[in-house]
């Protein structure tokens, strides 16, 4: 995707270091009630239609220019529907960036919806309960910002207040499932979730309180992400991971360790949500690849996978790629 001559401009002088930039965010409806979104190309992801204000630039005149150039749509912007901050991110060639973003509801007045540009291999329309599984996180969040604003416009753009914490704040999805990142708090829950986990499977196993103990500590380093999904604040299961330095990328690698979701919830999505909230976050922070081992007759774990874009063939071979283990 190209990048904009002023921050190449101010690249020359801060080099990576993080920029504090403005962006914009649209859902634009049809008459239909639909949301007009693209799949990325640097994530698969399918997400609302964003990108970055131009110096002195208005951002309604802005968001409806990115409208057109990434979608072919033409649109009006309706009103402000929130203000939020986006987490911290880097970009594959080493840049730091962070965004303030203003969440806009539109409308569609013509054109039809098309990869307009380079940054999307897909454009299309999408019933609010009908989005793509592969959806990505930050859309998740701007939609459940949309319907909180929509319950009580006469309270104006949704916003973090003080009193929260926008580091943690979940991406919540139409089902009532949030996703965040778990912190050293949250270590009983994790342990007590992995336990049940390796009960389940008749896996050997240490105590829920064993795992407690560990998870406190690794949850304070920079190596170790646990997501957590939750319904109601009742935590409903886990995504493991370890990252590791490597010279082939810029960012780490990540490694899944574990996926776990309660039996009772399973094939509501929640499985999905963690791990394209997983993908999407990593994507932002520059990990090159993420890794994850599965048991070669766990059929329905390997489809899984495959389904949200996950490979044991390299392209354009045609044998598999194989770990190996040796307990020490």
């Amino acid at each position: 995707m190209p990048i904009p001559p002023f921050i190449e401009s101010l690249r020359t002088k801060v080099g990576t270091d993080l920029l504090w930039l403005a962006g914009v965010t649209a859902v634009v409806l049809d008459d239909e009630g639909r949301v007009l979104m693209g799949q990325r190309v640097d994530s698969g992801l399918w997400a609302l239609i964003s990108g970055i204000l131009e110096p002195g630039e208005q951002p309604a005149v802005a968001m409806v220019r990115e409208i057109k150039e990434e979608t072919g749509v033409d649109a009006v912007v309706d009103s402000l529907a929130a203000i939020l901050v986006q987490d911290p991110m880097t970009y594959p060639n080493g840049d730091h960036a962070q965004y303030l973003d203003l969440l806009f509801v539109c409308h569609a007045t013509g054109g039809e919806p098309h990869a307009a540009d380079d940054e999307s291999l897909a454009v299309g329309w999408f019933a609010v309960d009908g989005l793509p599984e592969n959806t990505g996180h930050y859309t998740l969040e701007r939609l459940a910002a949309l319907a909180e604003y929509r319950a009580n416009p006469g309270a104006g753009p949704r916003f973090t207040r003080a009193a929260s914490s926008p580091a943690l704040a979940p991406a919540a999805r139409r089902d009532g499932t949030a996703v965040r990142q778990a912190t050293p708090a949250d270590a009983g829950t994790v342990g007590a979730l992995l336990h049940d986990f390796n009960v389940e499977f008749e896996t050997p196993t240490p105590s829920a309180a064993e795992f407690a103990t560990r998870f406190a500590r690794l949850l304070e380093g920079p190596n170790v992400v646990v997501l957590l999904s939750e319904q109601a604040e009742e935590a409903t299961g886990f995504a493991y991971f370890t990252l590791r330095p490597t010279p082939y990328y810029d960012g780490p690698l990540a490694q899944l360790e574990e996926l776990y979701v309660r039996p009772d919830l399973r094939d509501q999505g929640i499985g999905t949500a963690l791990l394209t909230t997983a993908v999407e976050r990593f994507t932002s922070q520059g990990v090159g690849e993420i890794h994850i081992n599965v048991d070669e007759i766990d059929t329905d774990t390997r489809r899984f996978y495959e389904r949200h874009g996950f490979v044991n063939i390299e392209p354009g071979e045609d044998y598999r790629m194989l770990c190996y283990i040796r307990e020490l």
